[in-house]
């Protein structure tokens, strides 16, 4: 299989309407063709190329003739079976042969796999530099960050020293950047290590508790909270209760007078009894007498004999929480005196409120006690009931300052002082 001619060239680069020749002999195995300069010899080239490539032309119509009986359009080259064809020209030369840099050197490189490798290799070659150039930078920032990391080990290992160092405690004698990079390599192992920072604050109070001089233990506070709601509960039971008597109007109405009858006819019975009045001087019937002893009858005695014992209770759990006392704040460290004072503050709060309620409750059973036949307004103490776990967790606070207080005194090691210089603990 063999190309025999070109049977036609239309406005295709130069030429504009060729025609093969009917007396013009088809391709032999040798051809050649000559002609001036811009005659289209380089174009009939660069056809064959396309065929040697078989890529379709773009421009303008060509055909080609095959072995005499088959025709191939220049636009329809890319699939058709055709003969094997290389071209050896200007093109080929521009892609294939290529000096090694921009002076002409004893080496070249031939084919066009071989400049594309060169490419690729001084394409390489760059990014190799460029490479070189940033390790070298992060090299240098990398020793640089060394350098400074390794100075602020040593720093703060020099501090530690100096601040934790004493005569009665050799731990941190011979305390290092070694040692302090193991500490700090074990804090960020920690599941929460921003957690184990120190603010200044804190900073500031170990400062002042590794110079503090020890004290004396402070005393926990000690309390035992009433039960509210049994003293609630047995308060209202005993105001909304009704005492059954044969009331006498005179006493019902006017509760100072009533009181006053019921502790003069205690007066004149029992071991004092008498049937003369011991105000007037009158005699006492046996009627006035029964009339009284209805009106202020048993159960009525029974009734007052409980708001009286329910009012001690209350009294004394009155006594009991006013009774608490808290230690002098300025006895504790000065790091947790500001602490300690705000316990105490809040836990003074809250006894004072459970107080008044107290009071209040007992306001109303005093009430009751003096017009036991009347209705008692129960007011809004009875939806106040203190609840026992507040004051409890009142005085946990407090308590918990002063176990700070304690444990601070426990590990405190106390280095007399020398004659001259600093102390140290």
């Amino acid at each position: 299989m063999r190309i025999t001619r070109v049977t036609k060239i239309h406005n295709h680069r130069v030429f504009r309407d060729f025609a093969w020749p009917c007396d013009l002999h088809c391709f032999g195995q040798f051809n050649l063709i000559y002609g001036w300069n811009a005659c289209g010899k380089t174009t009939l080239s660069s056809l064959f190329a396309h065929l040697e490539k078989q890529t379709n032309l773009a421009e303008g119509e060509v055909e080609f003739e095959i072995d005499e009986d088959r025709k191939c359009c220049g636009t329809a080259i890319a699939g058709t079976n055709l003969p094997p064809v290389r071209v050896f020209n200007r093109d080929f030369i521009n892609a294939t042969i290529t000096a090694a840099g921009e002076r002409v050197e004893p080496i070249y490189y031939l084919g066009e796999d071989s400049i594309e490798k060169q490419a690729k290799a001084d394409e390489l070659k760059k990014k190799k530099e460029a490479a070189l150039e940033e390790l070298t930078t992060a090299t240098s920032t990398r020793e640089s960050a060394e350098g400074a990391l390794n100075r602020f080990c040593i720093d703060k290992a020099k501090l530690i020293k100096e601040l934790l160092t004493g005569s009665q405690s050799t731990q941190y004698n011979n305390y290092d950047k070694r040692r302090f990079k193991q500490s700090m390599a074990a804090m960020q192992a920690q599941t929460d290590a921003q957690a184990a920072l120190l603010a200044d604050e804190e900073k500031e109070q170990l400062r002042k508790q590794k110079d503090s001089q020890p004290k004396a233990d402070l005393p926990a506070v000690a309390f035992n909270s009433p039960d509210f709601a049994r003293l609630s509960s047995e308060a209202r039971g005993l105001i909304e209760r009704s005492v059954v008597s044969e009331t006498l109007d005179e006493l019902t109405q006017d509760k100072a007078v009533a009181g006053w009858v019921q502790q003069g006819l205690a007066l004149h019975s029992g071991e004092r009894e008498t049937s003369t009045c011991r105000f007037c001087s009158q005699t006492l019937s046996a009627e006035r007498r029964a009339a009284l002893e209805g009106h202020f009858n048993d159960a009525f005695a029974v009734f007052q004999q409980e708001i009286s014992s329910a009012m001690a209770s209350l009294d004394r759990a009155l006594s009991n929480i006013r009774g608490v006392t808290f230690p002098d704040p300025a006895r504790a460290y000065d790091h947790l005196q500001d602490e300690l004072k705000t316990a105490i503050s809040e836990a003074q709060n809250v006894i004072e409120s459970a107080a008044d309620w107290l009071t209040e409750v007992q306001n109303a059973l005093d009430a009751k006690k003096t017009s036991p036949f009347g209705a008692v307004q129960l007011d809004d103490w009875q939806n106040q009931v203190p609840t026992p776990d507040d004051l409890r967790n009142a005085i946990a606070r407090v308590n918990a300052v002063l176990d700070k207080h304690s444990n601070i005194t426990k590990h405190l090691t106390v280095v007399p002082r020398p004659s001259s210089g600093p102390r140290s603990t």
